[in-house]
């Protein structure tokens, strides 16, 4: 009988890092770079541990595409490891934090998975705090790009691009203090942005296209500031949740500067109160609309927009990506243009290349009615182009005379003109 001996295939470690290789599943424990791509995986690409650095150096983690294939990078529970340079594809979850502190996620490349990036903070490993998100290109996910969830703290989104997901872009639910600065979202299935349950975050500088921003249920003291919508608008709506049941309402939250520019209405206000929009650049569009929604009506808006033409400055460049619009041709940039990189003019409607301010009220002296004296309120009662604070004759009614202690004369009749002389000068009673 012919006996044949297979060698025996070695069993590959559960923990990986430094000089042992990563396999599907491993679990990195000591920080390492990856010399080739991984997978396809049928579960768990890689596990990552508390303080290490895996560092893909543009290899790819795939998933086998099945419903096996849960996460392509998971770190859970872990703290201030980093996970950079990945290319992950074909998982439920592309990059994975669930629970722990201070990770950080750069520079990755999360394609084809039903949901980009999850951060998940109502867990076992409890809530996720202060991670970052920086640098990451996130696209064509079967169902969200980026979900923070419930539990999630204090997370800092910056300079990430997020493409075509099958939803939305962006998704926030019951995530608190988070700052999203500089992401662009385009070619979103249902919003760019998704802000439900959400409070006290920060929204600023990112761009939205093509769908809308989206704030709802019990959403309050989210800051919206500098960022462009290119083609869409910005929805406060109330929601009807199913647990506890009953009707959630949007409140409380702003909108400084920033651009909107859209052929139909910019901010809607559906079952939405107290919320405020101020100086916001508008385009094309109906400024505002109200309407109630959940027996809850739109009430206590401010709304104070600016509406422009795409153009302002004429320079050929739309005013959402303008480094400076700069309407009198100083190469100083109008205040309430928050694209602007280039300095602030303290005479947006006067040529004044010398920006002088002689006495330093953050108006300059071209445009100043006091030059010389402070008055940031530029108060002229008597509309003769001279400030209140260095009028020497103020006469409201053009006659001649002022009031009480000015050069030209006390006015005994100041509401109505009367010249007449000495009658002026003094008031005289018969006996």
């Amino acid at each position: 009988m012919l006996l044949v001996t297979l060698a025996a295939r070695p069993a590959h470690a559960l923990l990986c890092g430094g000089a042992v290789a990563c396999a599907c599943g491993d679990t990195v424990q000591t920080s390492t770079t990856l010399t080739a791509d991984l997978g396809p995986c049928t579960h768990v690409g890689l596990n990552v541990q508390s303080g290490v650095v895996l560092d893909c150096a543009g290899h790819t983690i795939s998933g086998d595409g099945g419903t096996g294939a849960s996460y392509g990078v998971n770190l859970d529970g872990a703290t201030a490891a980093t996970v950079r340079n990945c290319r992950v594809t074909g998982f439920g979850r592309g990059l994975r934090i669930r629970g722990g502190a201070s990770n950080r996620l750069e520079s990755n490349q999360s394609a084809g998975n039903t949901y980009g990036i999850d951060v998940a903070g109502a867990t076992a490993a409890g809530p996720s705090v202060d991670d970052v998100i920086v640098g990451n290109l996130i696209t064509d996910s079967g169902d969200e790009g980026i979900h923070l969830g419930v539990g999630t703290q204090g997370a800092e989104l910056d300079d990430n691009v997020f493409l075509r997901s099958a939803y939305e872009n962006v998704y926030l639910l019951q995530a608190t203090a988070c700052t999203l600065t500089g992401n662009i979202s385009e070619d979103a299935g249902a919003a760019s942005f998704y802000v439900k349950h959400a409070t006290d975050n920060v929204f600023s500088h990112n761009v939205a296209r093509d769908k809308l921003v989206h704030v709802r249920g019990s959403s309050s003291g989210n800051v919206f500031d500098g960022n462009a919508l290119d083609g869409v608008g910005l929805t406060f709506q109330a929601y009807l949740e199913d647990n506890p049941p009953g009707w959630t309402f949007p409140h409380d939250n702003s909108v400084l500067y920033g651009f909107v520019v859209n052929n139909t209405t910019c901010f809607r206000f559906l079952g939405a109160y107290d919320n405020v929009v101020d100086r916001s650049v508008v385009t094309g569009c109906t400024p505002f609309s109200n309407a109630p929604l959940g027996g809850q009506e739109s009430s206590g808006n401010l709304v104070q927009v600016i509406e422009a033409v795409a153009d302002v400055d004429g320079d050929g460049i739309d005013n959402p990506w303008d480094p400076c619009t700069d309407v009198d041709g100083d190469g100083f940039g109008e205040p309430d243009f928050s694209s602007n990189t280039c300095p602030e003019d303290d005479c947006p409607r006067d040529y004044d290349p010398l920006q002088l301010d002689s006495d330093g009220d953050g108006i300059g002296d071209a445009c100043d009615n006091c030059p010389l004296v402070p008055n940031v309120d530029q108060l002229d009662d008597d509309a003769d182009g001279i400030g209140d604070a260095c009028d020497t004759c103020r006469d409201t009614d053009h006659d001649g005379f002022g009031q009480a202690g000015d050069a030209c004369g006390r006015d005994n009749c100041p509401d109505r003109a009367n010249p007449g002389g000495g009658s002026q000068a003094r008031n005289v009673r018969y006996r």
